[in-house]
């Protein structure tokens, strides 16, 4: 799965496996999921574009995001996976916002446990949320 955000400009998409091109305005988000079948989905969508550069001022800005994309986005920018006992919660979402720290990403594992009202239990070099 890839997403582009655009924030300012604008921009024109040329995708190989997509007949037309794709242009872009600020706002507007782009999705790429790649499908069993190799075959590329593409969705766009109207986002504010501050709840996606917000990481990089030290703040999380939280619009209705759901606990799966924010666990995927500690792996991807921390290196560190942390599992849910009850694969149900992954879809729940919220909204606010979370202070970051550049090098501990215990404070922000913790405050999502917080922000789902869930345990976070430390288990064999395993972080795992359970309710």
């Amino acid at each position: 799965r890839s997403c582009i955000v655009l924030k300012s400009g604008s921009i024109r998409l040329s995708l190989p496996d997509n007949k037309k091109d794709i242009y872009l305005k600020p706002g507007d988000l782009l999705e790429i999921n790649e499908s069993n079948t190799r075959k590329e989905e593409i969705q766009k969508v109207v986002v504010n574009p501050d709840t996606y550069s917000s990481w990089t001022k030290g703040r999380w800005r939280l619009e209705g995001t759901s606990l799966k994309e924010m666990l995927q986005k500690v792996e991807e920018n921390y290196g560190i996976a942390v599992s849910v006992e009850n694969k149900d919660l992954l879809g729940k979402r919220v909204s606010g916002s979370v202070p970051l720290s550049q090098y501990h990403a215990d404070t922000l594992i913790n405050d999502i446990a917080d922000l789902f009202e869930l345990q976070l239990i430390r288990k064999d070099n395993k972080l795992i949320l359970a309710e």
